[in-house]
């Protein structure tokens, strides 16, 4: 959901560039603030830098051989989860940008 002075933003943007420069702005802040729900109900933020902190700890734990890790999550707790969930988060953070980029 976009707060209240974001769509005063996106409406005095929108009046100075136009729709279609507004629909990408649109499009881009909705990519930029990405939050996919795990089927364990915990919140990940899953905009590209946060992807791309996903594949790195992924590849880490794997070659460690770890089975759970701490994870900021997207309210700011820190929380122990298991990579299983972390490689879900990941997986829906990337359909849900494809999803967005589409423009669907």
């Amino acid at each position: 959901m976009i707060n209240q002075p974001t769509m005063r933003m996106i409406q005095r943007r929108k009046e100075l560039l136009g729709r279609r420069g507004l629909k990408k702005q649109e499009r881009d802040y909705a990519i930029d603030n990405v939050i996919v729900t795990t089927s364990a109900g915990n919140k990940f933020n899953g905009e590209d830098k946060s992807q791309g902190r996903m594949t790195s700890a992924l590849l880490a734990t794997a070659v460690l051989g770890k089975t759970e890790e701490e994870w900021k999550m997207a309210d700011g707790t820190i929380k122990l989860i298991s990579i299983e969930e972390l490689k879900e988060a990941l997986a829906l953070s990337i359909l849900e940008v494809g999803r967005l980029i589409k423009g669907e």
